[in-house]
């Protein structure tokens, strides 16, 4: 099978032969039933390939797709003039960046459609081009403009240079209003709905489908499809990891899936990774590769996001997700659009979402963020602290566990929060393995008690208790005592018991004791 790992170009993926998941039948309703629409997605979620193939289907190449949904749905095939924007035009760091990128896409355009010379600035200049591809054609124009918001995203830490953009984007964008009579369809793509651009106040027939659950799989692989096209793979990939196919669909899917666009949406996997994945025979975080969307630890750091509560879970507003002002006071909703969180649930009496991490690759992504301004390290330490205490933990050599974190912790003095309490010591132990990529719960209630910390890897779940100024074995006869293990006793992974004391007057972890 033939991955189309950063393919963009669906006639090349259907010429040559590369395995493409069917979504004409999408792009077919969506064709037929709107005129101008937006869809917000992360990176790396196929958005460029979506509107390629829109590209090849409003041109009317038929043959492009035969044996696909959308073949034996559409019975005319018109061929429209396409005028196609491609935003994602590198670095952004003045206004100069911005008239670069316009002029190639004009000068691209141009090519097909002409010019007329008294037409000064890029709005005029977008409003001759459709007018002339509509009176060349004789059919209403379509506008496909993929990434329309990667200035902005490059102006997320200078506002006076996000002004600039914003009004040099809100004047071009207009444009789709003025000449709506001339357009037969439009389609925006990018991460945030920008609502102060004036693409989103202005266009009031502008339809937003990221949050459509009839979209939600636009973009995306789903669990079906993940069975009906890439089972053959997947059964490689189970063979070279050595382990069963049941088990590796499941690892994948704690990998790569958990991706909800829409409440009551089926979850869909990221594209990019799932396909790296496959093609490489190796479960790996890929999407991070890819590079950052925007300054997580700047995001997180100077706008005094809860560590903890982000990776566990965290709220917002249905407005603040759906058109963002500013990430001055909120940047919960740009880790939402960026794909670090992902929609758990939808309390519509409140209009507010919850969002969670949507699966172990953007974990230990976001932990691969933050570990080092958290704790104080340095950028190379802090990777080689990380993938050493994951090893260690993993493998349950304690002793070296608990010198990882004093040696680099807590002799360090990089603590959260100073003082008696053992809360303080818990809190830590919890960011900790947290931004190493574990799932983690505080005071997991049980009928006789509440464990201080429970961590759940692929392999194994730790029951964690804590002590201040005690003994670690005596943490380890309270898991016993109260049956905090009991309630993991049938799953499949093996339970670790751990014991470990915080020493006040040291402030480091003195004791340690454990069962498996």
């Amino acid at each position: 099978m033939k991955f189309p790992i950063g393919k963009q170009d669906f006639k090349a993926l259907r010429e040559e032969g590369y395995v493409y998941v069917d979504k004409t039948a999408l792009v077919y309703k969506m064709a037929n039933e709107g005129t101008m629409y937006f869809l917000s997605r992360p990176r790396r979620f196929g958005k460029s390939l979506l509107l390629s193939t829109l590209n090849h289907y409003f041109r009317g190449n038929k043959q492009l797709f035969e044996g696909l949904a959308i073949a034996q749905l559409e019975t005319e095939w018109k061929q429209h003039p396409v005028l196609r924007f491609n935003m994602n035009y590198g670095k952004f760091t003045s206004m100069a960046d911005i008239h670069s990128c316009l002029r190639d896409n004009f000068s691209r355009i141009e090519e097909e459609y002409g010019r007329n010379r008294e037409e000064v600035d890029f709005a005029e200049r977008f409003s001759g081009a459709i007018r002339r591809a509509y009176k060349q054609a004789q059919q209403r124009v379509v506008v496909l403009i993929d990434e329309y918001d990667a200035p902005l995203q490059a102006a997320l830490d200078n506002p006076e240079l996000m002004e600039q953009f914003q009004n040099a984007l809100r004047s071009l964008y207009i444009c789709l209003k003025n000449n709506e009579e001339y357009i037969r369809f439009a389609f925006l793509t990018g991460i945030t709905a920008w609502g102060k651009v004036g693409v989103f106040s202005t266009l009031n027939n502008l339809k937003d489908i990221s949050f459509d659950t009839e979209y939600a799989t636009l973009c995306g692989i789903t669990e079906e499809e993940l069975h009906e096209v890439f089972h053959e793979e997947v059964a490689r990939l189970s063979i070279r990891r050595k382990i069963s196919v049941e088990n590796t669909y499941q690892k994948l899917k704690m990998q790569y899936d958990g991706y909800h666009f829409a409440e009551d949406a089926p979850g869909v996997y990221n594209p990019f990774s799932l396909l790296r994945a496959l093609d490489s025979k190796t479960f790996e975080n890929y999407w991070i590769e890819t590079g950052r969307t925007l300054s997580v630890t700047t995001l997180v750091q100077h706008r005094h996001i809860d560590i903890n509560e982000l990776m566990d879970e965290v709220e917002a507003t249905s407005g603040s997700l759906r058109s963002l002002e500013s990430f001055q006071d909120n940047a919960i909703p740009f880790l939402y659009q960026a794909g670090y969180l992902t929609i758990k649930d939808f309390y519509p009496e409140h209009n507010t979402y919850t969002l969670q991490v949507p699966n172990t690759e953007v974990r230990e992504s976001l932990g691969e963020h933050l570990i080092a301004s958290t704790f104080g390290f340095e950028e190379d330490k802090s990777l080689r602290f990380r993938g050493n205490l994951r090893v260690a933990f993993l493998n349950c050599r304690f002793q070296e566990v608990v010198s990882l974190i004093n040696t680099f912790v807590f002799y360090q003095g990089h603590l959260h929060a100073m003082g008696d309490k053992e809360v303080y010591f818990q809190t830590n132990l919890a960011t900790l393995f947290r931004l190493i990529g574990f799932e983690v719960e505080v005071e997991k209630a049980s009928p006789k008690g509440s464990a201080d910390m429970v961590v759940k890897t692929d392999r194994h779940i730790y029951i964690i208790e804590t002590k201040l100024n005690g003994t670690a074995q005596e943490a380890l006869d309270q898991i016993n005592e109260r049956g905090y293990a009991d309630p993991y006793q049938a799953d499949l992974c093996k339970v670790v018991k751990v014991g470990l004391n915080f020493s006040e007057t040291e402030r480091i972890i003195d004791d340690y004791a454990f069962e498996i």
